[in-house]
């Protein structure tokens, strides 16, 4: 005997409605227009890049793994070893670098 009665819809309540979740209300703030023909998306992006120009690795390596893949997923994949750009040579982190930190309200980050 099956537990699902047959012709009933497992999610009576069907989808929720867009604009609910968290991603739907952050697309929507980084889509507004923060000066003319440029939006809050745009001009966050543009100050990745400027950091990353800037020598700033984490912006760096948070441009590449959205261009190119993680280092870790396409070393593997081909075979590679470490990269070596310019005489410098980039091995994988053995742990995700983190671009922003959280900690609970009334705590600073770091502290212990």
């Amino acid at each position: 005997m099956s537990k699902w009665i047959s012709g009933t819809s497992g999610n009576p309540s069907g989808r929720p409605p867009k604009g609910n979740a968290i991603a739907d209300i952050l697309n929507e703030l980084l889509d507004e227009l923060k000066a003319p023909g440029v939006t809050r998306r745009r001009a966050i992006l543009a100050n990745v890049c400027n950091m990353a120009e800037a020598g700033d690795m984490r912006a760096v390596n948070f441009i590449a793994e959205r261009t190119c893949g993680k280092v870790t997923e396409n070393a593997q994949r081909f075979g590679i070893g470490p990269l070596e750009v310019d005489g410098v040579e980039f091995v994988p982190a053995r742990e995700p670098i983190r671009l922003f930190e959280f900690s609970p309200v009334g705590e600073k980050p770091g502290e212990d």
